[in-house]
């Protein structure tokens, strides 16, 4: 489905997966921190949802585990 914010097309499906291809890319070049940060702007940038650090730490901590049970980063 597609939006429209601050003049931009959106469509959230693409955004969220552009958005999971970043946050993963990092966390398999040990960069936890920069997946955080892309995770919590692009929620706020396309949903308006303002995530806590601490909340999207914890996402992001199980969006590794389980990149590392599927064996896709070590």
């Amino acid at each position: 489905e597609g939006f429209q914010k601050d003049g931009k097309d959106y469509n959230v499906f693409n955004e969220e997966q552009a958005m999971m291809e970043e946050v993963e890319d990092f966390l398999a070049q040990g960069q936890k921190i920069n997946a955080i940060k892309v995770y919590r702007n692009k929620m706020n940038e396309l949903y308006g949802t303002k995530f806590g650090l601490k909340e999207c730490k914890d996402y992001i901590d199980s969006v590794h585990n389980d990149l590392k049970k599927r064996g896709v980063i070590k």
